[in-house]
């Protein structure tokens, strides 16, 4: 996606989505999920904005009783003018894991198009003024033959590309780590709070 951010010139909303079986909770419920899960999508949508976060908001809910809570939204304000959604949960019904399937995408708006990745769909779609609709398979557990295929794939071999000195890394730094934790920690006491909102 970091790689098609041009061809939707600035970036002005994204939503981010990621939910996961309930039955998988009872390990999982020990850290809040704007820690667990969206910590992922935190990395990606600070990636994507290069802005800094002015204020967040956090709603969440706990139906399942569990230590954490099972619902979470969350919005991200930036210095830039974007605004970020984000949403993870553990109500998806129980699911053979052999079979697993993750619930969870991203869309990213901007000027000039659109740009989506659903791990559970149709994989990777682009649609922007200048190209019209580009759809590419990153199923994320694909297995052909015993090789791991698709997003996760992918992953791999890149890790081991660069590894072997062959490809430059390009991804997320240990700093780029320290501000997605930053702001997840940010919702999680947005989430506490009287107002559900976090300034700096």
């Amino acid at each position: 996606m970091q790689q098609r951010l041009q061809d939707i010139g600035p970036v002005r909303n994204i939503y981010a989505y990621r939910n996961f079986d309930r039955s998988l909770f009872e390990l999982y419920s020990r850290t809040h999920s704007f820690v667990e899960n969206a910590i992922h999508d935190i990395d990606l949508i600070l990636w994507y904005v290069r802005s800094g976060v002015h204020t967040v908001h956090a709603f969440c809910r706990n139906t399942l009783g569990k230590q954490s809570p099972d619902v979470n939204w969350g919005i991200l304000e930036f210095d830039n003018g974007a605004i970020a959604v984000l949403q993870t949960s553990w109500l998806y019904p129980p699911q053979n894991h052999q079979l697993l399937q993750w619930n969870s995408g991203m869309q990213v708006m901007g000027d000039r198009g659109v740009l989506e990745v659903s791990f559970d769909q149709g994989g990777f779609r682009a649609n922007t003024e200048d190209t019209g609709i580009a759809l590419l398979d990153q199923t994320a557990w694909a297995d052909i033959h015993g090789e791991p295929r698709g997003a996760f794939g992918a992953m791999l071999r890149h890790f081991i590309a660069c590894i072997r000195g062959d490809a430059a890394y390009s991804g997320a730094t240990p700093e780029d780590a320290i501000a997605s934790m930053r702001v997840a920690i940010r919702l999680v006491e947005a989430s506490k709070s009287k107002d559900r909102s976090m300034c700096n």
